[in-house]
C-alpha cells in the first residue's frame, strides 16, 4: 500500500535510562529518527500523548516518551508536510484556544483536523501543498456528522 515508504522504528522508550542521561538519550534517538526519514516529503509522528512546550524541566522525565516537543515537531516539519498527533489538555480556553496556542508556537501554516468522538484529539497537518489540503478538506466534509473539525491556521491565511 505505501511502497517507498521509510519509517523510524527505534522505540523511545526512557524508563530505564537514568534521570540525567534522559536528554542526551532523546537527543540522539531524535537525530537517527531525522536520519531515518531523510528525503521523505510527507512524515506523520505520533507521540502517545501530543505536542508539549520546549521547557527544559520535562526532559527529564520518564512521561516524555510519550509526548513531542515543539522544537522536534518543527524539526519533523522543515521543508515537508508534517502530520503531528496531539491529544488535546484541559487547558485554558478550551481545544480551540490550545489549537491556537500551538500554531502560534510552531510558527508553521497548516491545518488542523479536531476529532471531537470521546476523548477530543487533534491531527495538525503542517506546510501542507494544495493536493494535501484539499483532500484534508474533503475528509472533513465527509466525516462533517462524526464532529470532525477543521481549523486554519492564522499563518496560513
Amino acid at each position: 500500500m505505501l511502497e517507498n515508504a521509510a519509517s523510524s522504528d527505534e522505540a523511545l522508550d526512557v524508563a530505564s535510562v537514568p534521570n540525567q542521561h534522559r536528554r542526551l538519550w532523546r537527543s540522539e534517538w531524535f537525530s537517527r529518527v531525522m536520519r531515518d526519514l531523510k528525503g521523505c516529503d510527507l512524515v506523520f509522528a505520533d507521540p502517545d500523548n501530543g505536542i508539549v512546550d520546549d521547557t527544559e524541566s520535562r526532559k527529564g522525565s520518564a512521561k516524555f516518551g510519550k509526548q513531542i516537543p515543539l522544537a522536534e515537531v518543527r524539526a519533523l516539519a522543515e521543508n515537508r508536510c508534517a502530520v503531528i498527533y496531539h491529544h488535546n489538555t484541559r487547558r485554558s480556553g478550551g481545544h480551540n484556544a490550545e489549537v491556537d496556542y500551538l500554531f502560534s508556537e510552531l510558527g508553521a501554516s497548516g491545518l488542523a483536523v479536531r476529532a471531537t468522538a470521546h476523548s477530543p484529539r487533534t491531527f495538525f497537518i503542517l506546510n501542507a501543498d494544495k493536493e494535501i489540503e484539499s483532500r484534508v478538506r474533503a475528509f472533513c466534509d465527509r466525516w462533517q456528522g462524526a464532529k470532525v473539525r477543521l481549523h486554519e491556521s492564522s499563518l496560513s491565511q
